[in-house]
């Protein structure tokens, strides 16, 4: 896995492709500085629970943050971050709600023991 400073990174949801002004003010921001790249973090154990992070550790726990993400356009109501058990089903809800706080930007967790068995297995999950 590459290891070291990312260059600058933007991920843009869905509802923002048809707005040029949304993409190009969010572009300047982010070359100027004004706007954070979101971080993804992968470990193996389980973060601290922390007010600023939703922590998704079952099935149950995506599908009320994807039901809330599908309603209110947000997945929880002050979270800025997440904390996502990386062992769950990689499935729509699961990449909708990973992007949603990848658009913020935030920093998002993947945690697990699964973790561990290499960056084959990481890398196309999130593509795909």
């Amino acid at each position: 896995m590459n290891i070291g400073s990312a260059p600058p990174v933007i991920v843009f949801p869905w509802t923002k492709f048809g707005s040029v002004e949304d993409v190009a003010q969010s572009l300047i921001d982010l070359r100027s500085g004004k706007r954070a790249s979101p971080t993804v973090v992968f470990q193996v154990d389980t973060p601290a629970v922390s007010n600023e992070a939703q922590q998704i550790m079952t099935d149950e726990q995506l599908q009320s943050a994807y039901d809330l993400l599908q309603s209110t356009g947000r997945p929880h109501s002050s979270a800025t971050d997440l904390h996502i058990d990386w062992s769950l089903q990689h499935d729509n809800r699961f990449k909708r709600v990973v992007m949603h706080y990848l658009s913020k930007p935030a920093t998002v967790v993947l945690f697990g023991s699964s973790i561990t068995h290499g960056e084959s297995k990481i890398l196309p999950s999130l593509t795909s």
